[in-house]
């Protein structure tokens, strides 16, 4: 699943944050990539919905925060529905 990473920092609050975008069915994490999925809904007469799943932690190491993101996101796509995970992570 493609997926953005980033540092926020407010004077000395640090907070990693991994992120990423849904299109209707698709995953669509660069402007191209959301202009492409929605040309392909407006051709078929549809309007796609779309999904910003977006995981954070106060942190001042980024890495190990990036992999505790990791294991919460597995862990939440793990407990929740079939449909619901697809619907997420644009694999439907």
């Amino acid at each position: 699943l493609p997926a953005a990473r980033m540092v926020a920092t407010q004077g000395a609050r640090s907070e990693p944050v991994t992120y990423w975008l849904t299109m209707g069915d698709y995953a669509a994490m660069s402007y191209l990539d959301r202009e492409l999925v929605q040309l392909r809904y407006a051709l078929k007469g549809q309007i796609p919905d779309g999904y910003l799943i977006r995981v954070s932690s106060l942190a001042s190491e980024a890495d190990p925060a990036f992999a505790l993101h990791l294991e919460f996101a597995n862990a939440l796509m793990a407990s929740i529905a079939p449909e619901l995970r697809a619907r997420l992570t644009g694999t439907s």
